[in-house]
C-alpha cells in the first residue's frame, strides 16, 4: 500500500524502549500499574502496547467508545471503578472521546517529551512472574458492563503455540489483521503469532475492506498473506465481489500463498462458505480448505477449537452450519447435561465447557463473575449450547439464553437471520438483521422480534410496507409465526470488529423502552399507508370465517393476531401433514347440515 509504513521489529522495539522511558517519567507511571490504551490506529496500538510493556506495566486495550453520550459516560465510569484508576494514554485524534467527564483524564502522547536531550530507553527488566496478567482484554459487555480479562504470560505463549500447530505456515509470507487490537484475535492470533513466527503482519483499516471486499483480495495477493480470517458476514460479501466480476480485483490475482482464513464470531452456513471457497480455490488458487471456522473466546485467547476438513466434512454430513471441529493443543472441551453436570453422550446437546492451558484463570477485579465462570472442576463454562459428533466435532446449537420459545417449540435467533438474509429482501441490508424472543405482557408466549437495518429511504412508505411484508413472509415459513418487524438506524445496529451484533443488548434496549417513539411512528406509518391503500389486515366478517380462522390457528399453533383472513395458507408453512388435519377438523366439525351466518 503507497500510503501505508513499513516497521521492521527492531525499530519496533526500539521505538517502544524509548516511549517506555518517556512514560516512566510521568508522575502516574509505577511498575506493574494498569495502562488503559485508547487508540483508534492500528500502529498507535502497536507501538504504544509495546511502550507500556517495556515500562513494566501492564496494557488494558479499550473498545471503541460508543456514540452516545449517557452511555460512554457511564462505560468510562466503570472503566474507572473495575480497573481501580488506571493510567490511561491516548492521542490527539481521539481525545475527543473523553469529552464530558473528568473520571479519566488521559495523558495526550504527542504531550510527552523528555526532560533532557540525553535521556535514554531504559532496559526492561520484567517483575512479572509467569502466571501474572501480561494483558487484560475487555469483553464487549453484551448482557452488562464489561469485564476485564486476565490473560496470562504462560496462557498465552500456550495458546500462540497451539494456533501455530493448526496450520504449518510458510515462514516467507504474512499475516493479515483488519479489525482493532482491542480484539484478541487481531492481537494475539495476528500480531503476537506473527512475531512469534517472526513472519511479516500487514493491518489495514477495517473500514477499508469492509466498503470494499477487492481490496482485501488484492492485499492478500500483494503481501502473500497466508493467514488472515473473514467472519461469515465478510465472506459473503467477498462471494458477491467475486461473482459480480468486481473491476477492483486485480486480473493477476493469485491466492495460492493464502493457507489460512479463519472464520468464527457468528455461524458459518456451510452452502455460502463453500461457494466461496470453491471461488478462492478454483478462481485464485487457494487451497481447498482455505476456510477454517473455528470456536474461541477472549478467554481462550481467540480461536482454539477449528474444523480443518470444512467444507468437505460438513457437506458429507448435510449440516446447515459448518462445524467448528476439535482442539488444538493446550485446550480441552466438554459437553455435560443441563442441570445435572453429567457428560453428554457423543451427538446429545448440554453445555459447552473448557479446559487447560489456553484459559484464563480470572476477570480482574471481580471474584464473583469468576466464581460464576466455572465449574466445581475448574472448567470453564463457556455459556453456549453444544454438541459434540461421534467423530469428536463441536457444533454449537444456540447460546443459552437465545433460544426462542415460541408455545414450547424452541428455535435458534441464527437460523432465522439466515432464512431473512436467504430471502434477498430489497428492503433489508444483508447481514444487518436481529430476531430476538420478547414476551408482551399478559402474552401466555413469547413472540419474535425482528429488527432490521433498512436500505430505503424514511420517506418510501410503500418500500417499508413491502419489506415488512417479506420478512413476515420469511420468518412464518420457518416458524408458522408472525414476528414484530421494526426497522432501527445503523446507530442502534452497530457491529462489533467481527461483525457480530449483540442481540442481548438490543433486547436490553427494547424492554428498556428505547425504541418506543420508533416503534409507534413505524406503526402509523404502515397503519395509514395499508388503509389508504385498502391493505389493513382483514377481520372475520361472518361465523364461519371465525370457524375457519380458529381452526387454522389449532393446526398451526398460531394466535388470530398473526394472521390475516385474507392470507394463503401456503404463506404460513402449511405442510401436507397439517392440510390433512385441517381437513379432517373441518370435516369432523362442520357437518353437511350445518349452515353459518
Amino acid at each position: 500500500m503507497a500510503s501505508g509504513r513499513r516497521l521492521s521489529y527492531r525499530e519496533l522495539r526500539d521505538q517502544a524502549q524509548s516511549n517506555a522511558a518517556l512514560l516512566s517519567q510521568t508522575l502516574d507511571f509505577k511498575q506493574s500499574r494498569l495502562v488503559l490504551l485508547h487508540f483508534g490506529d492500528h500502529l498507535d496500538n502497536i507501538v504504544w502496547f509495546w511502550s507500556v510493556v517495556y515500562a513494566d506495566c501492564t496494557p488494558v486495550m479499550s473498545t471503541p467508545f460508543t456514540d452516545n453520550v449517557e452511555q460512554r459516560q457511564k462505560h468510562i465510569q466503570h472503566l474507572h471503578s473495575l480497573l481501580k484508576d488506571p493510567v490511561c494514554i491516548t492521542s490527539s485524534t481521539s481525545l475527543g472521546d473523553f469529552s464530558g467527564q473528568d473520571t479519566l483524564k488521559p495523558i495526550i502522547v504527542e504531550g510527552l517529551l523528555p526532560r533532557s536531550s540525553s535521556e535514554k530507553p531504559n532496559r526492561y527488566i520484567s517483575t512479572s512472574a509467569v502466571n501474572d496478567p501480561a494483558i487484560i482484554m475487555l469483553t464487549s459487555g453484551s448482557s452488562g458492563n464489561a469485564k476485564a480479562v486476565c490473560l496470562s504470560h504462560e496462557q498465552i505463549l500456550a495458546a500462540i503455540k497451539g494456533k501455530a500447530s493448526v496450520v504449518k505456515l510458510d515462514t516467507r509470507t504474512a499475516f493479515l489483521n483488519w479489525i482493532g487490537l482491542d480484539h484478541v484475535a487481531a492481537l494475539i492470533e495476528i500480531h503476537l503469532q506473527a512475531m512469534y513466527l517472526g513472519m511479516d503482519q500487514v493491518h489495514v483499516p477495517a473500514a477499508a475492506v469492509i466498503a470494499d471486499p477487492s481490496s482485501f483480495l488484492n492485499i492478500v495477493s500483494r503481501h502473500r498473506v497466508s493467514r488472515s480470517f473473514a467472519p461469515n458476514f465478510y465472506l459473503a460479501k467477498l462471494r458477491q465481489s467475486i461473482e459480480s466480476n468486481d473491476l477492483g480485483i486485480e486480473k493477476d490475482l493469485d491466492l495460492s500463498c493464502l493457507s489460512y482464513l479463519a472464520s468464527g464470531g457468528e455461524s458459518n452456513h456451510t452452502e455460502m462458505c463453500s461457494v466461496v471457497a470453491n471461488l478462492l480455490h478454483h478462481k485464485y488458487g487457494a487451497p481447498e480448505n482455505v476456510i477454517i471456522p473455528g470456536f474461541g473466546m477472549t478467554e481462550t485467547c481467540a480461536g482454539a477449537i477449528f474444523n480443518r476438513e470444512f467444507p468437505f466434512y460438513d457437506i458429507c454430513n448435510g449440516l446447515e452450519f459448518a462445524s467448528l471441529g476439535k482442539c488444538m493443543p493446550g485446550i480441552h472441551m466438554r459437553v455435560t447435561r443441563a442441570g445435572v453436570a453429567t457428560l453428554a453422550h457423543p451427538n446429545e446437546p448440554g453445555n459447552l465447557e473448557v479446559s487447560g492451558s489456553v484459559l484464563f484463570k480470572r476477570y480482574y477485579n471481580n471474584a464473583s463473575a469468576t466464581d460464576d465462570a466455572f465449574t466445581a472442576d475448574g472448567w470453564f463454562k463457556t455459556g453456549d449450547q453444544a454438541i459434540i459428533d461421534s467423530a469428536g466435532y463441536l457444533k454449537l446449537i444456540g447460546r443459552s439464553k437465545e433460544v426462542i420459545n415460541i408455545n414450547g417449540v424452541k428455535y435458534l435467533p441464527h437460523e432465522l437471520e439466515t432464512a431473512i438474509d436467504e430471502a434477498s429482501i430489497a428492503g433489508a441490508t444483508l447481514s444487518y438483521t436481529v430476531c430476538l424472543s420478547h414476551r408482551p405482557k399478559d402474552s401466555a408466549t413469547e413472540r419474535i422480534h425482528v429488527f432490521y437495518l433498512p436500505t430505503y429511504l424514511p420517506e418510501d412508505i410503500k418500500a417499508r410496507v413491502e419489506t415488512l411484508d417479506a420478512i413476515v413472509s420469511a420468518v412464518m415459513l420457518q416458524t408458522r409465526t408472525r414476528p414484530y418487524v421494526l426497522p432501527l438506524d445503523r446507530q442502534a445496529l452497530q457491529k462489533s470488529t467481527l461483525g457480530k451484533i449483540s442481540r442481548a443488548k438490543i433486547k436490553t434496549a427494547f424492554g428498556r423502552g428505547d425504541y418506543a417513539m420508533s416503534q409507534t411512528r413505524n406503526d402509523e406509518l404502515i397503519h395509514s399507508f395499508k388503509q389508504r391503500q385498502g391493505l389493513a389486515q382483514a377481520e372475520p366478517s361472518s361465523e364461519l370465517e371465525r370457524f375457519l380462522e380458529r381452526e387454522v390457528c389449532g393446526v398451526l399453533n398460531l394466535s388470530a393476531e398473526d394472521i390475516d383472513i385474507d392470507d394463503s395458507i401456503f404463506s404460513m408453512g402449511i405442510t401436507s401433514v397439517d392440510l390433512i388435519r385441517l381437513k379432517r377438523n373441518i370435516e369432523k366439525q362442520l357437518p353437511p347440515q350445518k349452515t353459518f351466518q
